[in-house]
């Protein structure tokens, strides 16, 4: 790096500083996580529905962080007085619920506003954080140091800053090489991960080691599938097949005719997605198979177009990436590299908490079903949200042990 260039960015670096704190970024995505994804995340899960009864979950606010008193009154927190008193430094999450009883003809709507839901730690000189009631300067007589930056949590008297993580960049095709003596030369692949229900999976397309196959290796499938037949089950023929890859070349065509060779004994939608079905990971019926083919192939395999998206831009991104695959086996791009900073991304406070709280409200929303389905005379949401502590642990856990992942067989539930 040229003197004159590393002059130029020492001064970008002086000038974010200058306006920005060295935490702002990690400050900035938990305010986001709190004032917008949580809302977000409870909107994708707000109804429960039972037969002649039904919750709705509403808006989600967050009361300061408060403490409850030996006596039983109820106080502001302070971040200093959680960490000699080891207490979490958190906020109750409220919750508008109703709930719905139909009787015959006739609905009777029962609200509940601001119901606490959990608990969410709060990550100091956030926008809820109390710290933001007072000037910086005098911070020191609530304990605090007015140079304290914050953007970390206090849980269970123990302060804990929350690494980013980084992850290689999703829904973005990688085309890399394979060892000698691997099943297939070439694999482009991308994680294909969906912002609305944050479902992901992993797709491939291979050149086989025999240099004269091409196939997509798709979700609950067994054995890789002809490139061909995937199209032809999307309602794609031979020409549109060719278009759709949009490779003009001559040392691409003879892959192309080995695409459409594949697929030649598929000659309509119906018979490729049978042949799909002859390799699912289920057993099901024949009835079923079309049926189950298809929510594979229009459904599963690109989760990140969402609910919206059309079987076109499925066939474009899937013929986009063959594209990819088969210029790099030609030699007219270079093969990508997946460790490269540009295909990476760098999780921050919010991101990570947004995950781990979709994961967990899905999971409390399951859970309270099936205590509603056991109690179908006499339904009670709120006896039931009281005795649930799984936001709550959740968080904790979580941010305690570094450890970002739903336990599957823990018990949250208050005895």
């Amino acid at each position: 790096m040229s003197a004159f260039k590393e002059k130029h960015i020492w001064k970008v670096f002086e000038s974010y500083a200058r306006v920005n704190s060295f935490v702002s970024t990690q400050i900035d995505s938990f305010n986001n996580f709190i004032n917008f994804g949580m809302q977000e995340v409870v909107d994708q899960e707000s109804t429960i529905a039972l037969p002649n009864y039904v919750v709705k979950f509403g808006q989600i606010t967050l009361a300061p962080p408060q403490v409850i008193e030996e006596d039983r009154v109820l106080k502001s927190a302070w971040p200093n007085d959680a960490r000699l008193r080891d207490l979490n430094y958190d906020s109750a999450i409220l919750c508008d619920i109703s709930e719905t009883y139909i009787d015959r003809d006739e609905k009777k709507v029962v609200n509940h506003p601001r119901i606490v839901i959990g608990r969410v730690p709060i990550m100091l000189r956030s926008s809820v954080c109390n710290l933001n009631q007072i000037n910086q300067e005098d911070s020191f007589q609530y304990g605090e140091c007015p140079n304290d930056p914050g953007g970390y949590f206090i849980v269970k008297g123990n302060e804990r800053v929350l690494v980013g993580q980084m992850r290689a960049v999703y829904n973005h095709v990688f085309v890399l090489r394979q060892k000698l003596g691997e099943k297939h030369k070439w694999i482009a692949e991308t994680r294909s991960m969906s912002d609305e229900t944050g479902h992901s999976i992993l797709l491939r397309a291979m050149i086989g080691s025999d240099d004269r196959s091409v196939d997509f290796s798709l979700p609950y499938i067994k054995e890789p599938v002809p490139v061909g037949v995937v199209f032809k089950a999307l309602g794609y023929e031979d020409n549109d097949i060719v278009n759709l890859i949009g490779l003009d070349s001559a040392k691409a065509l003879k892959y192309i005719r080995y695409i459409l060779r594949d697929s030649f004994f598929c000659s309509s939608k119906k018979e490729a997605l049978l042949h799909i079905s002859k390799y699912a990971m289920h057993v099901i019926s024949e009835d079923k198979e079309e049926n189950y083919a298809w929510q594979i192939v229009e459904t599963e395999t690109l989760p990140h177009l969402g609910v919206s998206g059309s079987v076109s831009e499925q066939a474009c991104f899937l013929g986009r990436m063959i594209r990819r695959l088969l210029m790099t086996h030609i030699g007219e791009r270079s093969e990508d590299d997946r460790d490269n900073f540009t295909n990476k991304r760098v999780e921050a406070a919010g991101t990570l908490m947004y995950d781990i709280f979709r994961n967990l409200f899905k999971k409390y929303t399951q859970f309270i079903k099936a205590q509603l389905e056991k109690r179908k005379q006499r339904p009670d949401i709120i006896s039931i949200i009281s005795r649930i502590k799984e936001i709550t642990k959740g968080f904790h856990r979580c941010i305690a042990t570094g450890n970002w992942g739903v336990q599957k067989n823990a018990s949250y539930v208050r005895t």
